[in-house]
């Protein structure tokens, strides 16, 4: 069983420049902010196990920068 790996900078929640409003943002960014917790989790596992930390490391790092991403949208609705 393989790491699933997602890409979290570009996930619309419909299609491409259609507008969000400010629940649907704040639910992503919870959204987002739970995937970065058990994938912290996750990462803690692999390294008691000594396993392959570099592509969980990459998706937090992209958790990130999708966290800042709806922070500024939520910034610009407010």
């Amino acid at each position: 069983m393989g790491i699933k790996i997602y890409s979290y900078v570009k996930m619309p929640l419909r299609g491409e420049g259609d507008h969000v409003n400010k629940k649907e943002i704040l639910y992503k960014i919870e959204d987002l902010k739970a995937d970065y917790v058990r994938l912290q989790h996750d990462l803690e596992k692999l390294e008691y196990v000594k396993g392959n930390l570099h592509p969980l490391e990459k998706q937090l790092a992209e958790i990130e920068v999708a966290l800042q991403e709806w922070n500024k949208k939520l910034d610009e609705v407010e």
